[in-house]
């Protein structure tokens, strides 16, 4: 896969990403400052997440809710942090 359509895929997920934010979440007002563990404890299954499609990490799942209420918040500070 070349980097363009791989830049193209990314663009697409950021923007379905976007939209379903805007029409499922309500907006945050302020500012928010969002925090996500990236460290191998969050390697664990989420089984909470049946409704994403393929079994996904406890990391995966909470990138996602982070990048939602970045798009959610009217400023947001995000910041990924390994414990």
């Amino acid at each position: 896969m070349d980097s363009r359509l791989l830049q193209r895929y990314k663009s697409a997920l950021d923007k379905a990403v976007q939209a379903a934010t805007k029409h499922n979440v309500s907006a945050i007002p302020g500012t928010a400052i969002i925090l996500v563990d990236v460290s191998d404890c969050m390697q664990a299954p989420c089984t909470a997440a049946r409704g994403l499609g393929k079994p996904k990490t406890v990391q995966e799942v909470a990138l996602l809710l982070g990048v939602m209420a970045s798009y959610a918040a009217e400023r947001a500070w995000v910041r990924d942090r390994k414990c």
